[in-house]
């Protein structure tokens, strides 16, 4: 990665300008803040893809979908038990996290298709914010399917989050926009003192609805 200054602004480049030129469609091997070429300031809707955009605008209706999908097979309860990181209407002023790492987990929350459960709670990994160059990088250290991206600022209680996934013994990460079904986009809402939640609509791991705490040390 590289980083220059242009016209005032703080450009991030992947590996060469010659790369940046091929449209950002680079394989797997980009360092976690490599995944996205961002100008700092930009817009995340200049940066996403229009698949993207598209999930960005129907995230109401996919929180609806989703509630209602995991309600009506039986998980009453457990949305009951989540709180604010359930409710879609939870997020306060402050949506951009702080840096350092994050106790992290993940919420499956209805069934885009028939075969997948209606609700699923993963275990804890760890999550990490930085800053450089005035860029906010999410990283998701943990896991078969770990993810790295851009936090852009949208708003005073919503960020955009675009990233993409590693998986499994992969040891870098593809370019964002390299591959669709890896792409991932969510808004990011702080729900609490040092907590955080990346709600990412229509993933592609069979779910309606994904929602990713965040949890800070205290």
């Amino acid at each position: 990665m590289r980083a220059w200054i242009a016209g005032g602004l703080t450009m991030m480049t992947l590996a060469s300008p010659d790369s940046m030129a091929q449209g950002r469609r680079l394989g797997p091997g980009q360092e976690p803040a490599a995944v996205v070429a961002v100008v700092p300031g930009a817009d995340w809707r200049s940066q996403a893809e229009a698949r993207d955009r598209r999930r960005m605008a129907g995230l109401d209706r996919a929180w609806a979908a989703a509630l209602e999908s995991a309600r009506r097979g039986g998980h009453q309860a457990e949305i009951a038990a989540e709180g604010m990181l359930l409710d879609p209407l939870a997020a306060l002023d402050g949506a951009h996290p702080s840096g350092g790492v994050y106790r992290c987990r993940s919420l499956h929350v209805g069934a885009a298709d028939g075969p997948a459960p209606a609700f699923v709670a993963q275990g804890a990994f760890r999550c990490r914010v930085w800053a450089s160059f005035g860029v906010t990088y999410f990283e998701k250290i943990d896991g078969p399917r770990r993810m790295a991206g851009v936090i852009f600022h949208d708003g005073p209680v919503r960020s955009v989050l675009v990233g993409t996934e590693a998986l499994g013994p992969e040891t870098g990460f593809p370019t964002y926009g390299w591959d669709g079904e890896r792409d991932r986009v969510a808004a990011v809402e702080r729900i609490g003192p040092d907590r955080w939640r990346a709600v990412f609509p229509q993933p592609s791991n069979g779910a309606i609805l994904e929602v990713m705490e965040l949890v800070g040390p205290r």
